[in-house]
């Protein structure tokens, strides 16, 4: 199967926000550069050979890996009051992508969320997304202190039907709700962790940039603190 090197600590697993995410990187300088600089997250200390960031509540861990190019995507919950002025934040920061109808805004209905999104310095999918179910709107004005935590993390697969059965089987998680199991696309989890499971060679939403496979390590807990689970995709 497509889940392997896991450890969990009690099974069932009710609500899932995402604590830690490892994945790899080809150039830690520009890693660097990009995320303490551009998006301005504080720096973590970390061994050699690795850059980490705090992105609200999540800790986010890139390994430097030379002789490969990897690519991922992710998404940041932001305050669902707060779409317009995270763009207007970060659009002399990245380009922003353009979706549908020459809007650089997307509006998921059945989730009831809108984001929208641009690449870091590596090829990296990011995503700025509010969930208007999620009692999260700030006063504050918007800044690297305004991210919540990072709520999706891409996982990409051979078999979508096999990944989320074994995710379900193994580890209590169950599709989210608002999203059916498609062929080729599923989301696991709830609004506070999501693991976007993706066919190989489907392009990621909004780009022509086919989903590919990399190390992949998430560290997600319930809600309660008390569950704790941790999986390598590889």
């Amino acid at each position: 199967m497509d889940v392997v090197n896991n450890e969990i600590i009690e099974l069932t697993i009710l609500e899932s926000m995402i604590r830690e995410i490892e994945i790899l990187a080809a150039d830690l300088q520009a890693i660097t550069k990009f995320y303490g600089g551009v998006l301005e997250l504080p720096a973590l200390a970390v061994p050699a050979g690795q850059a980490a960031f705090e992105v609200g509540e999540t800790k986010l861990i890139f390994r430097e890996m030379a002789g490969i190019e990897p690519y991922y995507h992710f998404a940041i919950d932001i305050p669902h009051n707060k779409l317009y002025d995270a763009y207007h934040w970060m659009q002399n920061k990245a380009a922003l992508l353009p979706v549908e109808h020459e809007t650089v805004f997307t509006q998921f209905i059945n989730w009831n969320a809108q984001s929208f999104y641009f690449f870091d310095s590596s090829g990296n999918l990011l995503e700025f997304i509010c969930r208007y179910d999620v009692a999260n709107s700030s006063s504050q004005p918007f800044s690297a202190r305004s991210f919540q935590y990072i709520s999706e993390i891409g996982i990409v697969t051979n078999n979508v039907n096999e990944e989320v059965k074994e995710l379900g089987e193994r580890y209590g998680l169950a599709p989210y709700k608002r999203q059916p199991v498609l062929e080729n696309f599923a989301a696991v989890g709830d609004e506070e962790g999501l693991l976007i499971i993706s066919a190989a060679g489907r392009n990621w939403y909004p780009t022509e940039k086919a989903a590919s496979r990399f190390f992949t390590r998430v560290a997600m807990d319930g809600t309660d603190r008390k569950q704790i689970l941790e999986m390598i995709f590889e």
